[in-house]
């Protein structure tokens, strides 16, 4: 792969770069962002588990993929 190095894009300038480097200096806290559900996890829960999984999640504090991690992480010690 061959990327070219640019010194310029077009629209955008000066004080638009210095905004940039500004924000990607502070970084971006993943805390304080909005927290978004996970659409994917539940592909792999079998349809009879997915509420038994959200109101454990939901007992504990924790996010449904936390329950499912656990739970892995136990079957899979004993295995």
């Amino acid at each position: 792969m061959n990327l070219e190095v640019v010194e310029f894009v077009p629209g955008i300038g000066e004080p638009e770069l210095a905004a940039f480097q500004t924000e990607a200096e502070a970084g971006h806290g993943t805390v304080t962002g909005p927290s978004y559900p996970n659409p994917h996890w539940l592909r792999a829960v079998p349809d009879d588990l997915v509420d038994a999984v959200e109101r454990m999640a939901r007992a504990r504090g924790v996010s449904p993929e936390a329950v499912i991690r656990a739970a892995l992480t136990d079957y899979l010690a004993t295995a």
